[in-house]
């Protein structure tokens, strides 16, 4: 299973999926950053991916996501968001994510969704 992920640099996402994600049988991973190499590497994805991590951490990175939208349809997508705010939560959801995370979460969650997916994938 392809797994491609977007989160700047500095997101401690980066290192957990870096870290956990490498020991999972299977998953291809693909990191993105700056937010056109992500564009790039979605709009070259001839078969499509089969999951997406995208971590926002602006609310730009979520309007560049939707303007995106049409290469999302046969994927898997699962957002991090960096707070509960409304409008952010809102944006989120038009994009129909399988799962909204926040950074208060436990990171186990997001390894055991990933690690179903890749099992069934």
């Amino acid at each position: 299973m392809e797994l491609l992920v977007y989160a700047n640099q500095d997101d401690p996402v980066c290192e957990l999926l870096y870290k956990d994600f490498n020991s999972i049988p299977g998953l291809c991973l693909t990191f993105c950053s700056p937010a056109e190499d992500f564009a790039e590497a979605l709009k070259n994805s001839r078969s499509g991916r089969s999951m997406i991590i995208f971590s926002v951490s602006a609310e730009k990175d979520i309007r560049n996501l939707l303007s995106l939208k049409e290469y999302l349809w046969d994927v898997h997508l699962i957002l991090i968001l960096p707070n509960r705010d409304e409008k952010l939560r809102k944006m989120g959801y038009a994009l129909y994510p399988r799962l909204i995370l926040f950074p208060d979460m436990e990171a186990d969650i997001l390894k055991r969704v990933v690690s179903g997916f890749a099992q069934y994938c």
